[in-house]
């Protein structure tokens, strides 16, 4: 994705003054293992069979404790129209969870050499949602992350990427910081499963 020097530059500054923080500022992510956390709220009017207009609130929760994605359907006094679990889900950050991950990365020895190492600004960019089959990093009950770490070169039109990092906001913790696409990815989706060497 193309960058600019300047917004390079600011995402270099953000992650230096993080890596520059003690390893017990990870319980300063702004999350919790253990409580629920919203990752989507919305209220709608629909017309439902009966051709009568009804407003439901759809919340989406993902429950670390438990490693579960609650969806809940309620009508607007309260009745809950239905409730459904699953184990893995593929859905995109909150801001709090895209905030808690870029502090875990920031805080990765490897990732904090390369930013030492680079005379170019180093920024991180992503946060798609990684599902991997049961018995891997990242299976089923997990909340994981891919990120970029990028290097923002003055006349590429793309950024360089030094290295793919994973990070589970189930666990909190940085799963890898040296992640192959390739032979790590997308297990859970038959398709990727089929392209992938399993490991």
């Amino acid at each position: 994705m193309p960058r600019t020097a300047l917004a390079g530059a600011l995402g270099l500054v953000a992650l230096g003054a993080a890596a520059l923080a003690p390893a017990s500022a990870q319980t300063a992510v702004g999350l919790s293992r253990t409580a629920p956390r919203v990752l989507s709220d919305i209220t709608d009017t629909i017309k439902d069979n009966d051709g009568q207009y009804v407003t439901l609130r759809t919340v989406l929760e993902y429950d670390p404790a438990a490693g579960e994605y609650v969806q809940t359907v309620t009508e607007a006094g309260g009745t809950l129209r239905s409730r459904d679990v699953s184990r893995a889900m593929m859905v995109r950050p909150t801001r709090a969870e895209d905030d808690a991950a870029r502090s875990i990365i920031s805080l990765d020895a490897a990732v904090a050499a390369d930013m030492s190492r680079s005379v170019y600004p180093v920024f991180v960019d992503g946060g798609f949602a990684l599902v991997r089959e049961a018995g891997h990093a990242c299976g089923p009950g997990s909340r994981c992350l891919q990120y970029d770490v990028l290097q923002s070169v003055p006349g590429e039109a793309f950024a360089r990427r030094m290295r793919y990092v994973v990070v589970d906001l189930q666990t909190l913790t940085l799963v890898s910081n040296d992640f192959d696409p390739a032979t790590e990815g997308n297990l859970a989706n038959p398709a990727a499963r089929a392209q992938s060497r399993s490991n």
